[in-house]
């Protein structure tokens, strides 16, 4: 009754392989949110709403979201102004250091507003 007990199996979890576009879309979320965090704004990150989506960065007190463009189509667009939100989009395509820079000077530009 007091054998020995068997070493339990390793759990393997399937993940599908990586698109370059996504890899892509990483780089691109972690320059914004490096630069955000560079600022000194708060922020957090894969929020769930009460409105039934994922903020990929949320600054909570301003109600302001940044989304990728993975995420974003003009129906959530919309329907997160409707609820009272502001929404920023990262804009496709690779992005230089430049346009990171002009994009997260928008979004500090609201949340310090």
């Amino acid at each position: 009754m007091g054998g020995a007990r068997t070493p339990e199996k390793e759990i393997i979890r399937y993940r599908p392989p990586l698109e370059v576009r996504d890899v892509v879309f990483l780089r691109k979320l972690d320059s914004v949110v490096s630069d955000l965090e560079a600022r000194g704004l708060k922020f957090r990150l894969s929020t769930s709403l009460r409105v039934g989506y994922v903020a990929d960065i949320l600054f909570k007190k301003e109600k302001i979201i940044v989304l990728d463009t993975r995420n974003a189509d003009p129906f959530t667009e919309r329907k997160l102004a409707a609820a009272g939100y502001r929404v920023f989009v990262i804009p496709e395509g690779k992005l230089s250091d430049e346009e990171v820079k002009g994009f997260c000077d928008e979004v500090e530009r609201e949340v310090r507003r």
